[in-house]
């Protein structure tokens, strides 16, 4: 029978790729369970290397509010976690175990339950509904001063920053809580973004979610963004870049940093991106603090001149002539009044004197109207230094200062004509 010298050809061409095919090296010099062991020790041995520990950013979800916590791990399988925060509000520590484990590549797992950790995990806390966290996360990627992870339920991004030896684990915690207090408190719930020539509103600051719309939107037909961040040391971090415009005009920002005369946490990214307060004075007349139980408390600890001198005789004159401690003067709104007052608590009794708060040159100016309620009339006629405080305040126009231009809940007002007279207010 004759060949066809084609098929010949053909014959060897296949026997050639079948040689090649069988003789193809692998693309990894070890085996996938032999690359995940390896992961994992790796994982681990980072972990432990941090004598001082970890700065954990954790945000329970991509939605929610972030908060800090400090991990140290050692050799014993123990990891114990510390914080100060809304729900610690002093600092606190607890231990379980932890490891790393596979599971399609390594994961950092607390596998023991941990009454710091677990809180952000158990659906009981807060009020049987949870704040839907993680205690189990994917390692992505495992440097010396990072460590990269995401939520095995939630997906969400969560940080590892290893802590210099320097930083102790409370002090870093106070100030991470100190900063948070500087910059929110749910009684100063707004605050201004500035993102070139726009301006946004933002609320919801103190729960870590800026929820943020254009300045005059309203609010009933607008849907406003929400912006997920977590307070850092030197001011806060989005949880993921912030984006506004489009092409050369694009902007795109995430870490944020207090300015160092404090009245700004501005764009690390772009310097023109800044987040401000309300201003003092604005703030302090703004209808929104002269409603419900709102309350201007002066600060018996912090006032000078006639208001110290007033002050100290009320006090005793009051323990004195009643046999009851004098607890405190406040500027508030009561409605049996219809109108702003000046107001006091000593013992079971409170009074009230009527006032007007006008503005003078940007000043505020208080004015006493002459009226009173029946308890204000009694202790008026019978306690020296009630009437000096009245007069004292009447009597000067008012530079106002914050504590925090960013949150401005305790103010400083200092008479214009005799800088001597101040006082300090906090909002209540």
């Amino acid at each position: 029978m004759k060949i066809d010298s084609r098929h010949c050809l053909l014959v060897v061409l296949l026997f050639s790729l079948s040689s090649c095919l069988l003789t193809e090296d692998d693309l990894f010099p070890e085996s996938a369970a032999l690359r995940l062991n390896h992961a994992i020790d790796q994982a681990k041995a980072t972990l432990l290397a941090a004598e001082t520990g970890w700065v954990m950013d954790y945000f329970p979800t991509p939605e929610s509010g972030g908060y800090t916590l400090l991990v140290k791990f050692d050799r014993s399988g123990l990891a114990t976690v510390a914080a100060r925060n809304t729900y610690f509000p002093t600092f606190t520590s607890s231990s379980g175990t932890f490891d790393v484990i596979g599971d399609n590549g390594p994961v950092l797992t607390f596998n023991s339950y941990n009454d710091l950790f677990h809180s952000f995990s158990n659906p009981e806390n807060p009020t049987g509904i949870g704040l839907g966290g993680d205690y189990e996360f994917i390692i992505l990627e495992v440097t010396d001063d990072l460590i990269k992870l995401k939520g095995k339920k939630r997906a969400t991004d969560i940080r590892l920053r290893k802590l210099t030896a320097e930083e102790g684990w409370e002090a870093f915690a106070n100030t991470v809580h100190d900063m948070d207090a500087f910059l929110f408190d749910p009684k100063a719930p707004s605050l201004f973004v500035h993102i070139g020539d726009k301006k946004y509103i933002a609320t919801e600051g103190a729960n870590h979610v800026f929820s943020m719309l254009p300045e005059g939107a309203d609010k009933n037909l607008s849907e406003p963004e929400r912006l997920p961040f977590i307070v850092t040391p030197n001011g806060l971090r989005l949880y993921k870049p912030y984006e506004s415009g489009e092409g050369s005009e694009k902007i795109e920002v995430q870490h944020f940093v207090l300015n160092p005369d404090k009245t700004a946490l501005v764009a690390s990214e772009n310097s023109t991106v800044r987040i401000t307060g309300q201003p003092a004075t604005a703030f302090f007349l703004d209808s929104l603090n002269w409603t419900g139980t709102n309350a201007w408390v002066i600060d018996k600890e912090h006032l000078g001149g006639l208001f110290s001198t007033a002050y100290q005789q009320v006090v005793e004159n009051c323990k004195t002539k009643y046999k009851e401690d004098f607890d405190s003067f406040f500027l508030t709104y009561k409605g049996a009044r219809r109108g702003k007052t000046f107001s006091f608590k000593s013992g079971r009794y409170e009074g009230a004197y009527d006032f007007e708060i006008a503005l003078v040159n940007d000043r505020p100016v208080f004015t006493y109207k002459g009226t009173a309620d029946r308890n204000g009339e009694i202790y008026l006629a019978n306690i020296g230094g009630i009437g000096d405080f009245i007069a004292a305040l009447g009597g000067d126009t008012y530079t106002v200062t914050a504590d925090s231009p960013i949150c401005p809940t305790v103010l400083t007002l200092t008479g214009v004509s005799n800088p001597n007279n101040w006082f300090k207010l906090i909002l209540k």
